[in-house]
């Protein structure tokens, strides 16, 4: 009976090529992004340039704050309906570099915990594709990613209302109390039970990589 061989095809390579190419593109449009922040006048990125000509703003919900003059006329309505804005912003017309800087954090950190989660998946899958998929080390990156989405985005989320609640108490009159911070504390529960279902995934796997090892022993 003749041998027949085949290349046998990685089914992993679908998904590792399309992560290598959003991987690829963030870090193209970054260098890009940054360049022209820093060598192109009135370019910028996440609110950062080299002059400072831009306005700094915090959302706000129309709740904490009272305006006067404010006339909301939108079209389109029918008879027996009404309109109300959910929501605003509180701007600093002239920001200082600090103040610049200050936001350039708030906007920039969710996008180092969505790039740093694609790095670690394009490891990952790398992992996997040269080791295979029980092994001690692609378990170990799995709960690497576990953690940088569980713990990175509670972080963030932290952060961002920090950085916004301080920007705040820069631009209104009225005492920003605690209760302000739960309105800025807008993290993703989904995002938070995905990175401990990755946990937990990395522990299973690293259980089976083990008893394989014990296997592969004893035969």
């Amino acid at each position: 009976m003749a041998a027949i061989t085949l290349k046998q095809r990685d089914p992993l390579q679908p998904l590792l090529a399309v992560v290598d190419i959003i991987f690829s593109g963030l870090v193209v449009i970054t260098v890009l992004g940054a360049g022209m922040a820093v060598f192109s006048h009135g370019t910028s990125f996440f609110g950062w340039s080299r002059t400072v000509p831009y306005s700094v703003c915090v959302p706000t919900d129309d709740s904490d704050f009272h305006a006067t003059g404010v006339t909301v006329e939108p079209g389109g309505l029918r008879p027996g309906t009404s309109a109300s804005m959910r929501s605003a912003s509180i701007c600093l017309l002239h920001p200082t570099t600090g103040q610049a800087v200050t936001l350039t954090i708030a906007q920039v950190t969710g996008f180092v915990l969505f790039a740093g989660a694609f790095y670690l998946v394009r490891r990952l899958l790398r992992d996997a594709a040269k080791n295979g998929l029980f092994t001690p080390d692609l378990a170990r990156s799995l709960r690497t990613l576990g953690w940088w989405r569980l713990a990175g985005e509670v972080i963030a989320t932290v952060i961002v209302a920090a950085v916004r609640i301080r920007l705040l108490s820069r631009m209104v009159t009225d005492h920003i109390g605690p209760g302000h911070w739960y309105g800025y504390l807008h993290g993703s529960w989904a995002v938070i039970f995905f990175g401990v279902g990755l946990i937990t995934a990395a522990r299973i796997m690293r259980v089976g990589s083990v008893m394989r090892e014990d296997l592969e022993g004893t035969v």
